[in-house]
């Protein structure tokens, strides 16, 4: 995933799938409040041979992560299935 991708993804998931979200769905009524997941903590990895960032780890509890490829269309649609709080991700 390239850079410009990237900052799209890492947008989408402040506005729908944060900590920052959880917080402000507090207030907002229960028809407007984002469903899903909001992983406290996410790492990106990046592969510095061709600049592309090609995985991201949420932590799903405090010993366990669950990543995801960056550079497939399935890994990534499972991400956010999986974001979505679908628990059938492989």
């Amino acid at each position: 995933m390239d850079i410009e991708k990237f900052c799209e993804l890492y947008k989408t998931i402040m506005e729908k799938y944060s900590w920052k979200r959880m917080i402000n769905d507090c207030i907002e009524p229960e028809e407007k409040r984002q469903k899903g997941r909001k992983p406290k903590y996410v790492r990106f990895s990046l592969d510095t041979r061709d600049g592309e960032i090609w995985c991201a780890t949420f932590e799903k509890a405090p010993m366990e992560d669950i990543s995801f490829r960056l550079d497939d269309e399935k890994e990534i649609k499972a991400m956010f299935d999986w974001l979505n709080g679908s628990d059938d991700v492989t």
